[in-house]
């Protein structure tokens, strides 16, 4: 029997249906809620950040992906 251990997580990415507003609070809950019950994420997500800035890979500017998205393909 072959089984997987990790982290399950359920991301919903409704494009155009609410403000930017209200889907910025959006994923601020999901990542509040998750850095909660996993707090190593917390680093996680600093140490990502971090390493797409100094490789110029998190610029709204440029049309690159947002830090969020390195982090759940991570996962």
């Amino acid at each position: 029997s072959n089984s997987l251990s990790g982290i399950h997580i359920d991301l919903v990415h409704q494009c155009g249906s609410n403000s930017d507003f209200e889907h910025s609070q959006q994923i601020s809950s999901w990542v509040r809620k998750h850095t909660t019950k996993f707090p190593f994420l917390k680093s996680l997500a600093r140490i990502v950040k971090i390493w797409a800035l100094k490789n110029e890979l998190n610029s709204p500017y440029c049309n690159t992906l947002p830090t969020l998205a390195f982090l759940v393909m991570l996962f």
